[in-house]
């Protein structure tokens, strides 16, 4: 039984229940050891969806796009468009989701040489959030005859009843929170709506476009269109290196058809057929990609066209038919995440130091300051969501008394649900997004009533009680158990994401042996095991944080500690490392 209260990181660890029964049925019928049989029945329910987790096949898991309201509606639009060779625009929203999404669509009408369309991808200081009448109607000036929004569009109730109005129909593609009152689209695909059955919430817009895909590909079928035309038949699942690439980076639970996007994309991806993504692999040094590599090699470099150069260059790589072009491309975004690193860096540490000030302990995190760059305040919200643990609000004020931030959220806290309900009391102007992330904007004089709002909808949801950091422990092993072979074994878990986690592991009783800072306070950490074996341990940002206070100050103690495995590979050797997620000493 754990008994670890209160560590150095101030959290309870608590072990996860698993089922004996199934377990063992597990192990038995798949021929596996007996800790990873265990950690599967955590996540599984029985044998059924045991054999599916363990094999996820995007033909079995994907639901009927006829099981989305609009779906079909929104499907044949787009196909009569193809049909009558009407011209298409597109609206992507300008994070990695936004633009897989966006490019999942051009590449499908380049595929059936579909040749009137037009893409927009909003610059986030020019074009603000979501889409506008500007913007379409330059898209009804350049011929538009069908206009589709991917990954936003849910709450743009004006722009889309002004499209409609000059007799341009709309499609919206989105997963989004929606209001109260939905937008008058043509059809409006999302499957956060409320009269949707809640079966199939947990889509990223790039799952839903591809889902969309799966059955414009089978009215056209039908119609015998591709063999009219003299066109090939488009296979999907060439594609799905993008969807496993937003839906990795949009940070949606890996469960379901989820798993299966990654799973089989990850395999597209090792066939290196998209110039842009083996461009953006190849600069970021990712010879084997895994979804590690999706969400913090490959996306981080997409977006930062987005935080602090230009949104469309993520666009323009992933749709790039030269590798030349991609290479170039990818350079581009490679330096404009070396700026976004050195500017985040900045804010943080200034972040760090008002929430350190504060007066009063609240179980939430709402920072608003002058000349931040509103391109990094996500990160920002989720660099302090995990240092605090609590869910937290980044946001810039600009000249004017303009607000524009951003939101990460912690299990159990539903941050999307929280700001719609801001907005229907008018405390923010504009907002949006899903359980873990959003963003919003409102006027500087509304953020004491921000404040105060949040203050009141987390009380209500802790009832009271402090807010309580759980570290949810797969398994409990000793320093020593950590091996090659288990590592091997856990692959069969993978890919690792939102809803399949990477297993936590408590390691009992490892003897402190020496400690480094590197980096920009990260720290290595070397542990002698009971059974001899060295343990080298990583501590990413934690020097300053309590366990690494603790670290640097207690050579030759014994630490019980809580993290997860990696294999290391440097200069063709290859070595096991230990992430850290909290310690106490033992």
């Amino acid at each position: 039984m754990i008994q670890v209260e209160n560590s150095l990181n101030g959290k309870k660890w608590r072990l996860k229940d698993y089922s004996e029964s199934l377990a063992q049925k597990i192990k038995l019928q798949f021929e596996l050891p007996e800790i990873i049989a265990r950690i599967i029945s955590q996540r599984c329910k029985d044998i059924e969806e045991t054999s599916t987790y363990l094999d996820p096949k995007v033909k079995l898991l994907l639901p009927n796009p006829t099981d989305f309201i609009d779906m079909e509606k929104g499907a044949k639009r787009f196909v009569s468009a193809i049909e009558k060779k009407e011209k298409i625009a597109v609206f992507g929203d300008y994070d990695v989701d936004g633009i897989t999404s966006s490019s999942l669509l051009y590449n499908y009408l380049s595929a059936i040489k579909h040749e009137k369309s037009e893409f927009h991808i909003p610059e986030r200081e020019e074009d603000g959030y979501g889409p506008s009448k500007t913007i379409f109607q330059k898209f009804i000036d350049n011929d538009a005859q069908l206009i589709l929004t991917v990954d936003c569009g849910i709450t743009a109730n004006e722009p889309i009843a002004f499209a409609q109005e000059k007799g341009v129909d709309v499609v919206v593609i989105d997963h989004h929170e929606p209001q109260i009152i939905l937008p008058k689209a043509h059809a409006l695909i999302d499957p956060k709506r409320l009269d949707e059955s809640g079966e199939n919430t947990h889509f990223a817009a790039v799952g839903m476009v591809f889902i969309f895909l799966v059955m414009v590909n089978k009215l056209l079928k039908d119609a015998n269109w591709f063999q009219e035309n003299n066109i090939d038949p488009v296979n999907l699942i060439q594609f799905l290196d993008l969807v496993a690439l937003g839906t990795v980076c949009d940070m949606v639970p890996l469960i379901g058809a989820n798993r299966a996007f990654v799973t089989s994309g990850l395999k597209v991806m090792h066939q290196r057929h998209n110039k842009g993504i083996k461009a953006l692999a190849d600069i970021g040094k990712a010879n084997v990609l895994k979804e590690y590599h999706l969400g913090f090699v490959l996306g981080p470099r997409i977006n930062a066209g987005g935080r602090v150069g230009k949104s469309r260059t993520g666009f323009e790589l992933l749709t790039a038919t030269d590798d030349f072009l991609a290479e170039q491309l990818a350079e581009k975004l490679h330096h404009f995440n070396e700026t976004r690193k050195d500017i985040e860096g900045a804010i943080l540490v200034q972040s760090q130091d008002i929430i350190d000030n504060e007066k009063e302990d609240l179980p939430f995190i709402l920072v608003a300051e002058r000349n931040w760059h509103p391109g990094v305040m996500g990160i920002i919200a989720g660099r302090l969501k995990e240092r605090y643990g609590k869910p937290t609000l980044a946001a810039m004020i600009d000249e004017d008394g303009n607000v524009n931030g951003s939101g990460r959220s912690i299990p159990g806290v539903d941050l999307g649900r929280l700001i719609m309900k801001a907005k229907e009391k008018d405390i923010i102007t504009e907002g949006g997004g899903h359980m873990m992330a959003v963003g919003f904007s409102c006027r500087e004089e509304k953020l004491p009533a921000l404040r105060e709002f949040m203050k009141e909808e987390m009380n209500q949801i802790l009832g009271g009680e402090p807010l309580l950091q759980i570290l949810n422990l797969d398994a409990v092993l000793d320093a020593g158990a950590l091996s090659f072979e288990l590592a091997d074994k856990l692959s069969h878990i993978e890919p690792f994401g939102m809803g399949n986690p990477e297993p936590i592991f408590m390691l009992k009783n490892a003897q402190l042996t020496k400690v480094m800072v590197f980096g920009t306070g990260h720290l290595k950490s070397f542990f002698r095991a009971s059974n001899g074996n060295s343990l080298v341990v990583l501590a990413f940002g934690m020097a300053g944080s309590e366990v690494g206070k603790t670290l640097l100050t207690h050579v030759g103690s014994k630490f019980d500690l809580a993290g997860y495995m990696r294999i290391n590979i440097w200069q063709g050797n290859k070595t096991i490392q230990f992430h850290l997620n909290d310690a106490v000493l033992s």
